[in-house]
């Protein structure tokens, strides 16, 4: 037993099992069936633990650590009338203990037997084993469990037996929120603070209920009423200025708060507020200069000094903003996240040279961090300066591999040249790095739908849509690909979505009608929805291709030339509209265009093999 206990203080559970094992051979005792037990549960054997524990209860019934382990396993295996038994016994050995009590009542509830546990919970609390707190927790739990009759049951007993205890009335209310009688909760709450107005968590509740009815007039009652039990809860005041601003009385809200300015001039939300007036009215410009005076009265206050840059950036006063933070980085030269900021704004004003001059200082002063090879990475890939561009967001990558940002955008500077190899490799390390990233995932799955791989890409898609469901762009790639599937179940239902969100999404009626007209079916459906896609974006050559292709389906050859000639003075390296254009000249009988569109076609995507079967025939 000695060397057992030893091994199990080395954590060698196996060696520990073996001696006690060999114990049993000199002596039987429940101690030993225990300790047998408690190493087969360390080493996951829950059959062989029950089978010990079973003896060791034989040996001694009043063992509570053994019938401990016994309701444990007996819960793990969801044999809760066992447990149940295992529970009873313990509470009588063990009455003022309350992981029994709470255990005991969890499985009354989780079996459905509300009535025994309710019983329960007046018996304990009577009898003074459990504290109301206790009894509220378990009266949640059966609230929870849909088990509002005997929930209410208990509630009231509290309710009348503890009248001036606040939590058996804020459980009421939750309870019949949660039956959905939010009428009934503000009747309740209402007769309640009459009663008790001394509740404040019940007040808070009420307000809440008021705001969510949108019953303005009632919440400022309320509010009025703390503020006159306290005149200096600067709170309350800012919630009463609030809700006349959700009236719609904007002016009695900036008075209320201009006093409360004079009042409270350190205090940060009183400016944030009036300026919330300001912007509802539309008035940008007051709403900086009270954030300005804020910031003017608390210095040091860093909340209303970014709230004026912000609304400098929003009211596109760009060189007003630049000249706070270049002041700010000058004051303090070692943020770098507020030089990097500079450099941004100047980005935003259209000065690259200017964000590139200050991206390349940070970098000098700071080569072995990651922020400013992404920042001027970024400058370049959005000036097209690809290779320039990676070079950069590779040492940012290499500084910082948890930024997903630098993954993205250098796969899309090689998906911007069409080295598409290049880009899976990058994007397929990414999605190692980031399984969850939905953008990673979508970019990752489009790519490897364009090179003909829908099968891989279907789990990235899927993923992308998972994580990311209102992406639209996500649901797109998802049916392209069952699309190239001839999963066209699967297609259609994601199309009929998209669009009974977004009925007007121009990709989405283009991609759909030219799946259909692939399929040669629900033609005048396609064409309708191509229509509308072109309404929208009537220089589209991906939008003109597809209505030239429905026309041709549908036996409209001339037309269908008009649309795909269209569509070649956008989409001039198409390998996919020559080939519909070579198709369409065939069917008008000019079979020596037919040829050269064909072969322009294939000398585009030598993957289309197919078409030198056409050529060598014309």
């Amino acid at each position: 037993m000695i060397r057992g206990s030893i091994y199990e203080t080395l954590g060698d559970f196996q060696s520990a099992l073996l001696e006690f094992q060999e114990a049993l051979l000199y002596d039987s005792t429940a101690g030993i069936y225990q300790a047998v037990a408690e190493n087969y549960l360390r080493l996951h054997k829950i059959g062989s633990a029950l089978r010990m524990l079973k003896k060791a209860a034989q040996l001694d019934p009043d063992n509570t650590d053994v019938l401990r382990l016994l309701a444990d396993i007996y819960q793990r295996q969801g044999r809760l009338d066992r447990s149940e038994i295992v529970l009873r016994r313990l509470a009588v050995l063990e009455p003022d203990d309350p992981d029994v009590i709470q255990n005991l009542l969890a499985v009354l509830i989780t079996r459905g037997k509300a009535k025994d546990a309710a019983n329960l919970v007046v018996r304990l609390l009577r009898e003074e084993r459990i504290d109301l707190d206790t009894a509220l927790r378990i009266a949640e739990m059966l609230m929870r469990s849909g088990a509002t009759e005997e929930a209410s049951g208990l509630l009231e007993k509290f309710m009348q037996e503890n009248p001036d205890e606040e939590g058996p009335y804020l459980l009421m209310t939750d309870l019949y929120l949660q039956t959905g009688d939010t009428s009934r909760a503000t009747t309740f709450l209402e007769k309640t603070l009459a009663e008790h107005p001394d509740f404040e968590q019940a007040r808070n509740q009420l307000h809440d209920l008021y705001v969510m009815e949108k019953d303005w007039g009632a919440a400022l009652r309320l509010v009025r009423e703390r503020v006159k039990r306290d005149s200096n809860d600067v709170e309350a005041w800012l919630q009463m200025g609030r809700l006349m601003v959700q009236q719609g009385d904007t002016t009695g809200a900036e008075a209320l708060f201009k006093k409360l300015e004079q009042r409270f001039p350190k205090e940060t939300q009183v400016y944030v507020s009036l300026a919330a007036v300001y912007l509802a009215r539309k008035d940008t410009s007051a709403a900086i200069e009270i954030l300005r005076t804020g910031w003017r009265n608390n210095p040091q206050n860093q909340e209303l000094r970014d709230r004026v840059r912000d609304l400098l950036v929003k009211a596109g006063r760009l060189d007003e903003a630049i000249e706070l933070v270049r002041k700010w980085a000058a004051e303090d030269t070692s943020n770098l996240a507020m030089a990097l900021e500079l450099g941004d704004l100047y980005m935003a004003r259209g000065d690259s040279n200017k964000a590139a001059e200050i991206y390349s200082q940070i970098l000098h002063s700071n080569p072995d961090d990651w922020r400013p090879y992404f920042a001027l990475g970024r400058l370049l890939y959005l000036r097209a300066e690809y290779d320039s561009a990676r070079t950069l967001l590779r040492k940012a990558a290499d500084r910082q591999k948890r930024f997903p940002g630098t993954w993205i955008m250098l796969g899309l500077s090689y998906l911007r040249q069409d080295s598409l190899e290049q880009a899976r490799g990058v994007l397929e390390q990414a999605v190692q790095i980031f399984p969850q990233d939905p953008q990673i995932n979508f970019l990752l799955g489009s790519l490897l739908n364009q090179l003909n791989r829908s099968e891989e890409a279907l789990p990235y898609l899927q993923k992308a849509a998972e994580t990311d469901p209102e992406n639209i762009d996500a649901l797109l790639g998802l049916a392209a690909a069952y699309d190239n599937l001839h999963q066209y179940d699967r297609c259609d239902s994601l199309y009929k979505l998209i669009l009974k969100v977004r009925p007007e999404n121009p990709t989405a009626l283009n991609n759909y009608a030219y799946s259909l007209a692939q399929r040669g079916i629900r033609l005048l459906d396609a064409l309708e929805m191509v229509d509308k896609a072109l309404k929208a974006q009537p220089e589209n050559g991906a939008f003109l291709d597809t209505k030239g292709w429905v026309l041709f389906k549908l036996g409209r050859y001339q037309e269908a030339l008009e649309y795909i000639q269209k569509a070649l003075k956008t989409r001039a390296n198409s390998a996919e509209v020559y080939e519909h254009l070579g198709d369409v000249y065939e069917k008008l009988g000019n079979l020596t265009e037919a040829r050269k569109a064909w072969e322009k076609a294939y000398d585009m995507d030598s993957s289309r093999s197919y078409l030198l079967e056409r050529i060598g025939q014309r």
